[in-house]
């Protein structure tokens, strides 16, 4: 059994140079009034196969927001196991609800099959509300299955389907080399009934939104440059019908991370 639990009071941006700034979400903005996000939460990995999970988050006079999910495995015999997980997130207005109304379920799950150095995944993932399922400001990053490289797929009322394979190449004996390529479609996409603080999916009412990743990783196994990461990502990103609230996109990232260790014992 693992405990979070944590308060933040400011947010600054990556190019700030100062530590103060406004706490807010990612897709709403910020706001001077809102003091504090509290968090906490507990996963429990109850044997080797079957992790639980159930957090809390309250940004204040904003949201309070649950989590619940799962993630399973189970082998089949030697080199085959199956998957399967899912996460349902539940977002409610409170307080002097700074961003108006907010009636958000979403959930998202995913069953797969791991097949020796082989994993193929499919995920659904499910928006129910008249606003995106949103997040705090300069995090970046949620626990849906199909969040994506250039599009969070969260839209207002959005529905979506991902397929994804995966390669590790050690089984062909080149540890440290994956390869990652995967395909979310996403429709119905409906802003009409939005907030003002999420005007821009106002003149979204019918919605679409595709996008391919490729995904290429090395991580040096030995030597002076041990646990040196490489990966290259690409993403191809594309709108449909009348979705105002995204953009076409092409986009190449070249990521090298090299861990520091200051341990001098």
């Amino acid at each position: 059994l693992t405990l979070q639990a944590g308060k933040l009071e400011s947010s600054a941006d990556r190019t700030a140079t100062a530590h103060g700034g406004d706490l807010g979400t990612a897709y709403g903005g910020r706001f001077k009034d809102a003091n504090d996000f509290v968090y906490f939460g507990a996963d429990y990995q109850a044997n080797d196969r079957l992790l639980l999970r159930a957090h809390h988050g309250r940004l204040d006079d904003v949201w309070n927001q649950l989590f619940l999910g799962f993630d399973l495995k189970q082998p089949l015999r030697e080199g085959l196991t199956a998957r399967a997980g899912a996460k349902y997130y539940r977002t409610r207005d409170t307080g002097q609800s700074l961003m108006g109304d907010i009636n958000n379920d979403s959930w998202s799950a995913h069953v797969g099959l791991d097949v020796g150095a082989h994993r193929f995944t499919v995920a659904r993932t499910e928006i129910h509300g008249d606003t995106p399922f949103d997040y705090v400001w300069n995090t970046w990053d949620f626990y849906l299955d199909t969040f994506s490289q250039s599009s969070d797929f969260n839209s207002p009322n959005e529905r979506v389907w991902m397929g994804r394979y995966d390669y590790d190449f050690a089984g062909l004996g080149i540890p440290g080399l994956t390869f990652t390529t995967r395909y979310m479609r996403g429709t119905k996409i409906d802003g009409t009934d939005a907030g003002s603080h999420y005007a821009a999916y106002q003149n979204t009412s019918h919605g679409r939104e595709w996008e391919n990743d490729i995904w290429v990783g090395y991580v040096v196994q030995s030597g002076p440059a041990r646990d040196l990461n490489f990966r290259v990502w690409h993403a191809t990103h594309r709108v449909g019908g009348d979705n105002s609230a995204s953009a076409n996109l092409n986009e190449l990232r070249l990521i090298f991370e090299y861990p520091l260790d200051f341990n001098l014992l």
